[in-house]
């Protein structure tokens, strides 16, 4: 193998300069914000919003449910899905009256029995700030509190 079928730069020379920006006529774009990224497009694996509501029947009640939140753990093949899902009263259907966590991806995968299942372990809404640290040993060393 001869020198001439090796490509890239030769030892010893300086590789050629590129033009600068204005001779080029190509204007420098400022880098993306990582945060700008992350709101455009959703994690991967995450479902897509879903617009569904169900329904269950509790206490003489049609209760309509509704996803409140989502998150996951672990690698998008492995994850453990949780849904935070809001039961609304029919007289006051922009408020939640209850909320509770779920195992699942999305709402359309819960059945019937685990709808009313989630309903009993319900509970009302705390106000934003309220809620107890979930370590309070660490909260009380200066960690953050949520």
């Amino acid at each position: 193998m001869d020198g001439e079928d090796i490509a890239g730069p030769v030892p010893g020379e300086e590789p050629p300069a590129l033009p600068p920006a204005e001779e080029s006529g190509a204007q420098p774009s400022p880098p993306t914000p990582v945060r700008a990224v992350m709101a455009a497009s959703p994690p991967p694996g995450a479902a897509r919003q879903e617009s569904a509501v169900a329904t269950v029947e509790a206490d003489g009640v049609l209760w309509a449910v509704r996803v409140l939140g989502r998150s996951w753990a672990g690698s998008a093949s492995a994850a453990a899905h949780l849904l935070l899902v809001g039961f609304f009263h029919p007289e006051d259907a922009a408020v939640p009256r209850r909320e509770a966590l779920v195992v699942a991806r999305s709402l359309t995968q819960l059945t019937e029995l685990q709808l009313e299942a989630a309903w009993r372990t319900a509970q009302a809404p705390q106000p934003a700030g309220t809620r107890k640290p979930l370590f309070p040993e660490i909260a009380s060393k200066g960690g953050k509190e949520g």
